[in-house]
């Protein structure tokens, strides 16, 4: 994913990164994981929903987790979530 100057998104290959790069720019790799596991809910009558995608079993029986609200906003990063 290519976001331009004007906040475009534009879909392209890995082969394709030369050409959208000029001096001075800044490369940034996301190296974050989740597990193939996604907790969805909705609120009844709201309508506000919420997606929690879970990163990792932690020592103490909790999860690293990512939350992100229907809006597409990201609420919340790392955050700890009590799942049993």
């Amino acid at each position: 994913m290519v976001i331009n100057r004007d906040y475009q998104v534009e879909h392209s290959l890995l082969d394709n990164l030369g050409k959208f790069l000029r001096p001075g720019d800044l490369l940034v790799f996301n190296t974050s994981r989740t597990l193939p596991a996604v907790l969805s809910g909705c609120e009844l009558g709201q309508g506000q929903c919420i997606e929690i995608r879970l990163a990792q079993h932690l020592a103490d029986n909790s999860w690293l987790a990512l939350l992100c609200v229907s809006r597409g906003i990201l609420s919340a990063m790392d955050s700890e979530a009590e799942c049993s």
